[in-house]
C-alpha cells in the first residue's frame, strides 16, 4: 500500500455535506486506540505514542509515553476514570506489561508483569478483567494489581468484550467462543467462528455483533451476529454477491460500531481499490453499502463520539476527524406485485430527492430492469449523488395473493423450516408458531400452478410425501386465513 510522504490537509466528500480532516498527531506510530474521556480525545500508537486532545482534534498534546522502548501497546481502556494500557515486548514476545494510570496518564505503574503474547485485554471494572493472546494464552484478575491468575484455553484468544457489570465474551479461532455471565467465575465454551476475529460490540444483554476476516491474498471478511448473548452465532459475507455466487470485493475488517441493532458502520480496507473503506447497514448487517473513501492508509479505529462526529485511526499516524452530518439525499422504492408466484414481472420504481445530479446507482441481488423483478425477493437500491452524498432504500416484491391470504413475504424462514431441502422423496416442514398448525400446505409448481394441498394438522410437524413429483424447485406455502408464508424447495432424485 501506497504511503503518505508528508500529511497537512485532507478534506473528502463521503456525503453532501460530511468531510474528513487529518488532526495533527506528529506521529508515524500506527493509531489503533481512541478513546473519548470526558470531552477529552486519547489518541494510543502502537509503538510508544500517547496523546490527547482537548479541542476535539484541532490540536493534539503528546504526553508520557505508557510502554518501554521497543514495546508495542496493543490495547488501551478507561475503566471508572483509571487508564489501563497492555504493553507487550518486541519479537522474541517475552514480556508483556499491564501498565496503569490513577492520574490521567500523566505517570503510569506496572500492574503486571508476565511472559507470552497477549493481545488483547478487557476490563470489566477495576476489579475484574481478562488478558487473551496465542496459543490460548489467558489471564485473568479479581482486582489485585500485582496478581493475574494465568491459564491456558484451547485456542488464541483474538477479542474480548465486556458488558453490564458481570458478563464478557472472548472470540478465538478454530471455532471457539468463551462466555461468562459471573464474572468469570463459569466461562461457558461456545463453538463459534473460526476467523481472525477483530472486535466485539454489546448492543444489550442479548445482541452481540462481532467482525473477523480470514486470508492474506484475496482476504475475505465477516459480520457475526448472535441474539442471544453470544451462545450461537450467525455469519454475513462481507462483499459476497449471491446473484453471482462470487465476491464483488475482497476486504480486511478492522473495526466496527453500532448506534442502533439496525444501523452501524463497519471500518476496512478494500484490496481490490487499494484503499481504506466505511461499510454501512441500515437492516441489522444484512446487507452493507460500500463505500470507498479515498484513503490508501488503513484504518484500524473507529471511535463515535455523537450523531455528527467520528474519529478514524490508522496507519502512519493517521488520524481522521469525520463530520457526519445529515445526508441531503433520499431515494424511495415502490413495486407492483408479481403475477404470479413464480413470475418475475413485477416493477420497481424509484424517485431520488437531491439537488446534486448525476446520480449512480447500484442494485442488489441484481437490476431488476426495472419490470423484471422477483417475488419474495428483497432488492436493495443504494444511490450516490454528485456531492458524495449516499442513501439505500430496500423493498421486498410481493405477489398476487393464494388463496385470498395475504403474503407474509419478508423472514418466512423465521416461522417455518423445510428439513431437508434439496429434498427426495420426503420432507418434514416444521413451524414455529402454533398458529400456523390451523394452515393448508400448499405445494406450487414452478408455472404457479397448485399441485399438492392438504391440512397441516395438529402439531408442529409434519412429513410430506413428494416421492411422485419431477426434479425441480417448487414453492412450500403456508395458506391461513391471515397470512400465507412461502419458502422455495428443490427436489432432486
Amino acid at each position: 500500500m501506497k504511503k503518505f510522504a508528508a500529511i497537512s490537509i485532507l478534506c473528502l466528500c463521503f456525503e453532501a455535506t460530511a468531510q474528513f480532516e487529518v488532526v495533527p498527531t506528529g506521529t508515524t506510530s500506527p493509531i489503533e486506540n481512541l478513546v473519548m474521556h470526558d470531552d477529552t480525545l486519547i489518541i494510543s500508537g502502537k509503538f510508544n505514542y500517547f496523546a490527547k486532545s482537548f479541542d476535539f482534534g484541532e490540536t493534539v498534546a503528546p504526553l508520557v509515553v505508557p510502554g518501554l522502548p521497543g514495546y508495542a501497546n496493543f490495547d488501551f481502556q478507561v475503566v471508572q476514570d483509571k487508564y489501563y494500557v497492555l504493553s507487550v515486548e518486541g519479537a522474541p514476545y517475552e514480556h508483556n506489561y499491564v501498565l496503569k494510570s490513577d492520574d490521567n496518564g500523566f505517570s503510569w505503574n506496572t500492574q503486571y508483569d508476565t511472559s507470552g503474547l497477549f493481545f488483547t485485554l478487557t476490563m470489566l471494572d477495576t476489579t475484574y478483567g481478562v488478558m487473551g493472546g496465542t496459543a490460548g494464552a489467558f489471564a485473568m484478575t479479581q482486582g489485585n494489581d500485582n496478581f493475574w491468575l494465568l491459564d491456558t484455553l484451547f485456542s488464541a484468544i483474538l477479542a474480548s468484550e465486556a458488558y453490564g457489570d458481570s458478563t464478557m465474551i472472548m472470540m478465538a479461532n478454530l471455532s471457539f467462543c468463551y462466555v461468562t455471565n459471573d464474572r468469570g467465575n463459569i466461562w461457558n465454551w461456545i463453538s463459534g467462528p473460526s476467523e481472525q476475529h477483530e472486535e466485539i460490540q454489546f448492543l444489550d444483554e442479548d445482541t452481540v455483533y462481532a467482525i473477523a476476516h480470514q486470508g492474506t491474498l484475496g482476504p475475505n471478511s465477516f459480520f457475526y451476529y448472535s441474539n442471544n448473548g453470544g451462545y450461537s452465532w450467525s455469519t454475513v459475507s462481507i462483499g459476497y454477491n449471491s446473484s453471482t455466487l462470487s465476491f464483488d470485493y475482497y476486504s480486511k475488517v478492522f473495526d466496527l460500531y453500532f448506534d442502533s441493532p439496525q444501523h452501524g458502520y463497519i471500518l476496512g480496507y478494500n484490496y481490490d481499490l487499494d484503499e481504506a473503506m466505511i461499510l454501512e447497514t441500515n437492516d441489522f448487517g444484512i446487507n452493507w453499502t460500500m463505500n470507498p473513501i479515498g484513503i490508501e492508509e488503513e484504518l484500524y479505529t473507529f471511535l463515535n463520539v455523537n450523531d455528527s462526529l467520528a474519529f478514524l485511526g490508522g496507519e502512519n499516524g493517521l488520524v481522521l476527524k469525520w463530520d457526519k452530518k445529515t445526508a441531503t439525499c433520499d431515494v424511495e422504492l415502490s413495486s407492483t406485485a408479481a403475477s404470479c408466484p413464480t413470475c418475475c414481472d413485477a416493477c420497481i420504481s424509484f424517485d431520488i430527492t437531491s439537488a446534486c445530479p448525476p446520480y449512480t446507482l447500484s442494485w442488489s441481488p441484481s437490476d431488476p430492469n426495472p419490470c423484471a423483478a422477483c417475488p419474495f425477493t428483497t432488492y436493495v437500491l443504494t444511490v450516490w449523488d454528485d456531492c458524495g452524498c449516499s442513501v439505500t432504500d430496500s423493498i421486498t416484491v410481493d405477489t398476487i395473493p393464494v388463496g385470498g391470504g395475504a403474503i407474509i413475504q419478508e423472514h418466512s424462514d423465521l416461522f417455518f423450516d423445510i428439513i431437508p431441502n434439496p429434498a427426495n422423496s420426503h420432507f418434514i416442514l416444521r413451524v414455529s408458531d402454533s398458529q400456523l398448525i390451523s394452515s393448508d400446505i400448499v405445494i406450487l409448481s414452478a408455472d404457479g400452478k397448485e399441485i399438492y394441498r392438504e391440512p397441516f394438522g395438529n402439531q408442529l410437524s409434519k412429513e410430506v410425501d413428494i416421492s411422485g413429483f419431477q426434479d425441480g424447485t417448487y414453492l412450500i406455502v403456508l395458506e391461513g386465513e391471515k397470512r400465507v408464508l412461502v419458502r422455495r424447495l428443490v427436489i432432486g432424485k
